[in-house]
């Protein structure tokens, strides 16, 4: 019986070859963007689930009363915690390693570093495959990924091998402890390099950079992480850590938040207002553009099946008469809705095999199916899929099934009925591709904007070099004066300067202690950010001034301790109560130190337009750690080749790194970039699986009303008079969808473009392109049938009355 109802569901389908391709072509490249952007949200809700003690893990921050919170914690506090909840910690410093590494002849850059506890290992589930976890509690140990070990000794053993680092401490030598597995992709804790926490305690190591120490309270590059007792809650551990850090005398009003590690990727809800390293917003749209397109794919299933009703009501009727149940005709409808749907599956994973390397450029991740068995998410998209699946093909079949079989063999016509069924699929179906559009347009109004707008600094033809690690000895500063006026001697650089951050990449730090003199106490509701940098810095990057002047070259030469003159910006000046020009001459307290203000820059956007732009104090300094030159653009790959020929020859041993200042900048808006593909893309497969069930109801409508058609060309009917007669119900669907999307897209739309500090407006003109291209589009669907219909002889169609 089942093999027999399998053989009658291929015939029917192969016998209606134009809607079994249609319905096929649609669900198979349905089903291929859901899979792919499955795959994504799979990924992503992967993180950090491979760790065993993920319930009791917690990560520590700290919320100032401006509300917003930050991920650097306070160590200090954790260290003195002596709770029943804590049974463990770990605090973990990023970045501050990156430098060169070098054994023996062999010298590397390596950016993946941080300092952390030997109780990383404890709290996380990183295997260690050689060496002794013990030993990384020692100053100047080390432990290395597989990967990295292989880089630096090949096939040789790792462990007790040891290796020279040059970074912002200087040049310090390490022992291999342990070589650990690499960390998994889906872990927010990336690392190659990991030096051990005691390291930074060790004076001789950190030298003069006595802003370093892992066991203070203040300590903003450290974050913790705590493990708590199986039997502890979060909340009460979380007062007890801020009674703690009341007791201590930091006059810090920050609060102490325990997040845990389980959301500190996405976040707990859309609400969330902790410091998050993935975006729940970006995957919930994922999902929902997944779901919608399949959505698209199985209302065009239902359209042109509903639609076959007066094609196979002879059939139906004729097994009803010679005794089938309505179960078995409902069984035999239901195996084709099957059938379709499991080619159109297994087609769709070969298109995802296809389109994978192309998506993962895209989103700039690596990829595969495999990725949907790391989370639980591929069940909910499974189970998702069986209802779409039941319910589009069970609901086919009950209308088919329920066809009177006196009426079908009577007359052998039957009205395709439920009409409005269809037109308000088709409807849904229109609503969702304009919808889509003018998202797409929306958000690439808004990148355009902020690649376009004037920031306010110049970025174009500015080249910015790493600054060198190795050999920071005592003809350092005679060597970068040697490299500085190597440049002013060649033609195409035309300026240069030193600093110790540049546009797009952060500042160097942030304090709260910015203060007039007449100010008790700082306002803790204001954070400034300090950016170090030369006197030549504002030249190179074409930033100008509201007031007074530039740094002198004397005054960047000077120690820390002894800066009497520094610049700020005008949302500083702003925040301090005075004007760009009241404010010169004026003495400001800078933690504690008394400086004057001697210049005023104009503001500008240093970190992008998704950011209002920040109080920013300029602190004088011959910082070498980026090396910024503004060049010509002609003959660029010889400049770059001359550029590195006075870097080896000024920082011998320097490995020669660089990136340009504008493309590097852009970067930041790499999320808006993939809206803007993603909803390109999915704008475009929406609408042209739409247009797939539009091509197959207009055919089915022009043959149903063949006679018609005929009949009205007899009367004097034109071809544009019959073509307007079968697009006109289209034209008006179209209208009302448009209706319905532009609230939809008003308001997430509206709500999307807050995030950004800067940004465009929604506008009306937005939805008028989006729904005449819809239109258009719809248009020369229907058009070929429509006009195929009209011309068509009425002789045929008329000669078997």
């Amino acid at each position: 019986m089942l093999q027999n109802y399998l053989k009658i569901a291929w015939r029917s389908l192969w016998k209606n070859r134009l809607f079994s391709t249609v319905n096929l072509t649609g669900l198979a490249l349905g089903l291929t963007a859901s899979l792919l952007i499955l795959e994504y949200v799979s990924f992503e809700r992967s993180f950090n689930t491979f760790h065993p003690k993920l319930a009791r893990l917690y990560r520590v921050l700290m919320q100032p009363q401006s509300g917003s919170t930050q991920s650097s914690s306070a160590p200090g506090v954790i260290l003195r915690a002596n709770f029943p909840e804590l049974e463990s910690y770990c605090r973990i410093a990023e970045g501050l390693g990156n430098g060169m590494v070098r054994v023996a002849e062999k010298t590397i850059r390596e950016d993946k570093t941080i300092y952390a506890d030997a109780s990383l290992f404890h709290l996380f589930q990183f295997p260690v495959q050689s060496g002794s976890v013990s030993e990384l509690n020692k100053p100047r140990t080390v432990g290395l990924s597989l990967r990295e070990a292989e880089k630096l000794f090949g096939n040789a053993a790792a462990v007790g091998q040891p290796i020279t680092v040059d970074n912002q401490f200087g040049k310090t030598e390490y022992t291999v402890a342990l070589v650990y597995e690499n960390m998994p992709e889906n872990s927010d804790i990336q690392a190659d390099i990991i030096f051990s926490m005691a390291t930074l305690a060790n004076p001789s190591v950190i030298k003069d950079n006595s802003w370093v120490d892992p066991a203070g309270v203040g300590a903003q590059f450290v974050t913790t992480y705590v493990l708590l007792t199986p039997q502890a809650e979060a909340l009460r551990a979380e007062q007890k850590f801020n009674q703690l850090l009341k007791t201590l005398p930091t006059g810090s009003t920050d609060q102490i938040r325990l997040q845990a590690v389980q959301f500190q990727h996405l976040g707990a809800s859309l609400t969330d207002s902790f410091t998050t390293f993935g975006n729940l917003g970006f995957v919930y749209l994922m999902s929902g553009i997944a779901s919608l397109i399949l959505l698209i794919a199985w209302f065009n299933y239902v359209n042109l099946s509903t639609a076959l009703v007066s094609k196979r009501s002879k059939e139906v009727g004729v097994r009803k008469v010679i005794g089938a149940h309505r179960f078995q005709i409902i069984g035999q409808f239901l195996g084709e809705s099957i059938i379709l749907n499991i080619i159109a599956l297994l087609i769709a994973f070969v298109v995802v095999d296809v389109l994978q390397s192309p998506f993962n450029a895209l989103i700039q991740k690596n990829l595969s199916l495999s990725v949907l068995f790391d989370s639980h998410y591929w069940l909910y998209a499974f189970i998702f899929f069986l209802a779409g699946i039941g319910v589009s093909g069970f609901y086919t079949a009950f209308a088919l099934s329920g066809i009177n079989p006196l009426l079908s063999l009577k007359g052998g016509w039957l009205k395709s009925g439920k009409s409005w069924l269809r037109q308000s699929l088709v409807l849904f179906q229109f609503s969702i591709s304009i919808t889509l559009i003018a998202a797409t347009f929306i958000v690439y109004q808004q990148l355009h904007y902020m690649q376009r707008k004037n920031l306010g600094v110049t970025l174009q033809q500015r080249l910015v070099m790493q600054g060198p690690e190795v050999g920071r000895d005592s003809t350092f500063l005679t060597r970068t004066a040697g490299f500085r006026n190597a440049l002013s001697q060649l033609p195409f650089v035309t300026a240069f300067s030193s600093s110790g951050n540049v546009p797009g990449s952060g500042f160097n730090f942030s304090t709260e202690n910015v203060l007039r003199t007449d100010q008790s106490s700082p306002d803790q509701k204001t954070s400034f950010a300090v950016l170090i940098c030369d006197d030549q810095f504002f030249k190179t990057y074409g930033i100008s001034l509201a007031s007074g002047r530039s740094f002198t070259k004397s005054e960047t030469e000077k120690s820390w301790g002894d800066v009497h003159a520094f610049m700020v910006n005008e949302a500083t000046a702003d925040k301090l109560g005075y004007s760009p020009s009241a404010i010169l001459g004026k003495t400001v307290l800078f933690n504690g130190q008394a400086v004057e203000v001697v210049g005023v820059v104009k503001n500008y956007h240093h970190l992008g337009l998704k950011e209002a732009i920040q109080p920013i104090v300029y602190w004088p300094q011959q910082n070498t750690t980026y090396l910024t030159a503004e060049i010509s653009t002609d003959h660029v790959h010889e400049h770059i080749q001359q550029l590195k020929a006075a870097y080896e020859r000024y920082f011998p041993g320097n490995l020669f790194s660089f990136y340009f200042a504008d493309e590097h900048y852009n970067r930041q808006y790499q999320t808006e970039q993939q809206y803007s593909s993603l909803f390109t893309l999915a704008s475009g497969l929406s609408i042209f699986i739409a247009c797939l069930g539009l091509l197959g109801l207009a055919a089915f409508s022009a043959e149903q009303r063949t006679k018609e058609i005929g009949i009205r060309k007899v009367l004097g009917a034109s071809v544009l008079q019959i073509s307007t007669l079968l697009t006109r119900d289209y034209i008006k669907l179209v209208a009302i969808a448009l209706l319905i999307s532009i609230p939809l897209v008003w308001v997430t739309m509206d709500r999307w473009l807050e995030q950004f500090a800067y940004h465009v407006s929604v506008q009306w003109w937005v939805f008028a392109e989006a729904g005449l291209l819809t239109l258009l589009i719809a248009l020369g669907t229907v058009s070929y049938q429509s006009i195929r219909a009209a011309l068509t002889n009425p002789v045929r169609s008329l000669k078997s009355e």
